[in-house]
């Protein structure tokens, strides 16, 4: 430390640019009536967050920190939805193409496949309890 003073920890910016998709992949709200208007927003959230990622210095960077973030938000169920996941996905494949995006879809079926795992055990231990 410099003269005794603590400084506070610096957030990269591809890691704040990465934590702007996060907000909007989670908020919402829990009534029918509103789901067009937060798609809506949610849509435009995420369209204003490829704004700040096109500035992003390091897309290596913003990557890392976004799968992380996402891998995160599907395993623990903290998104509103997957639709607007893979919206941002999307996004993210159309500015930097499909290699760029690759491990984040395939997230996406890995998670696909786990359902359908787990609801064929599911069935075939409830044939079995029979």
């Amino acid at each position: 430390s410099v003269s005794g003073s603590q400084q506070a920890p610096q957030t990269p910016p591809a890691s704040a640019a990465s934590l702007s998709f996060s907000p909007a992949a989670r908020q919402g709200a829990s009534q029918a009536s509103q789901a067009a208007e937060e798609h809506r927003s949610l849509e435009a959230a995420v369209r204003q967050a490829i704004q700040i990622f096109r500035y992003a210095a390091s897309k290596d960077a913003f990557e890392a920190f976004y799968k992380k973030d996402l891998a995160r938000r599907l395993l623990l169920h903290r998104s509103i939805s997957n639709d607007a996941e893979l919206f941002a996905v999307q996004l993210l494949r159309e500015e930097c193409g499909g290699a760029y995006t690759s491990g984040m879809e395939g997230m996406f079926k890995d998670i696909d496949i786990s359902k359908s795992l787990a609801t064929t055990f599911a069935a075939s231990k409830a044939g079995r309890a029979r």
